[in-house]
This record gives C-alpha cells, sequence and structure tokens, in this order.
C-alpha cells in the first residue's frame, strides 16, 4: 500500500485534531480547578508546562501553577499507588517489629 501525500496529510490532519482535543480538555479541566483559580500563575514558563500522567506527558498552553501540577501528580500518584503503597507499609511494619522482637530477644 502506497501512502500518498494526500492521505499523509490526512493522517496528520487527524493527528492535530486529537491534540487540540486534549488540549481543549486540559484548559476546560484547568479552568474548573479552584488552585488554578486562586493560586499564581508560573511567570518563567506561561506557555508551556508538562506534568506526568503515567508516562506520558500532557502539555498545557495555559499559565499552570506549580501548586496545581503538584496537585494533579500527586492524586494521580496516590490513585496508581495506593494499593502498593498500603501493601508495601503494612510489609514493612512487620519486618520492623520481626527484626525488633529478634533484637529483644537476644539482648540479655
Amino acid at each position: 500500500m502506497v501512502v500518498t501525500p494526500e492521505r499523509r496529510e490526512n493522517g496528520e490532519r487527524e493527528k492535530m485534531k486529537i491534540r487540540e482535543k486534549k488540549e481543549r480538555e486540559n484548559r476546560r479541566l484547568l479552568a474548573r480547578s479552584p488552585l488554578f483559580l486562586q493560586s499564581n500563575p508560573l511567570s518563567s514558563h506561561p506557555q508551556k508546562f508538562f506534568t506526568s500522567t503515567r508516562n506520558s506527558f500532557v502539555c498545557l498552553r495555559d499559565a499552570v501553577s506549580i501548586d496545581f501540577l503538584l496537585c494533579i501528580s500527586l492524586k494521580r500518584l496516590c490513585e496508581a499507588n495506593v494499593v502498593s503503597y498500603c501493601r508495601d507499609k503494612g510489609k514493612k511494619k512487620r519486618e520492623e517489629k520481626a527484626v525488633f522482637a529478634k533484637r529483644m530477644a537476644t539482648r540479655k
């Protein structure tokens, strides 16, 4: 199957539409956020900032505050890791208790 210039243009146009749709959605979410409304925007990078969303980067064209970005990334991190974090924390506590019990048993 030969890729013609016209077909290539259509593919690029589709990618642009998808990208623009994502950016519109990001702007809509930002506009509704109380943190975004009450905090100061970044003065050094008003055009672009990146926030990590599960190994991908989303470009937010509007001025974004650091607080809001931290809030987003921490929320997503918590959603993704809360189960494993609790499991690891419980395991760590059990290990600490076992070490403490051994230490007390060997102490005279």
